[in-house]
């Protein structure tokens, strides 16, 4: 009985002393500006990796696409191999650099105040390594008569 009593109380002072429920304004109460660096369906920079896109000469045409679209070039991954072709790209190009392929040749890149310097070296400018060459499993040669 008195648990009765007790709760008509409390349902009481609540009817009392409750407010209506009020929600929140629409967000955002004025219009707001979106600037949007992007073309629909674009993208703001090309990041190719030669050896996914099929060698060089693929790599290279992207590279004059994003020039000719104006994009910037930001190549991706294994720096040893990206190193000259971003140097011949028309616009100074992004680069990353990671040390985990340090060990596979015998150069190392050099970074001088904050650039990445192209070698005078033949090719690619890098030699593998006698650790790369003892992880070596299998050889093969191309253009060879079989």
């Amino acid at each position: 009985m008195i648990r009765r009593l007790l709760l008509a109380v409390a349902a009481a002072a609540l009817a009392l002393v409750s407010a209506p429920v009020l929600a929140q304004d629409a967000w955002p109460a004025r219009p707001v500006k979106v600037i949007v660096s992007v073309p629909p369906g674009g993208t703001s920079d090309a990041q190719p990796d030669a050896p996914r896109v099929g060698g060089i000469t693929p790599f290279l045409q992207i590279m004059a696409l994003a020039d000719f679209n104006g994009r910037m070039m930001a190549p991706h991954f294994a720096m040893e191999i990206h190193l000259h072709l971003a140097a011949a790209c028309a616009h100074e190009p992004w680069l990353e650099h990671f040390e985990w392929l340090g060990p596979m040749f015998n150069e190392q890149m050099q970074l001088k105040d904050g650039r990445m310097w192209v070698s005078d070296r033949p090719g690619l400018g890098f030699s593998l390594s006698e650790l790369a060459r003892r992880w070596t499993t299998e050889t093969a040669l191309f253009g060879q008569p079989a």
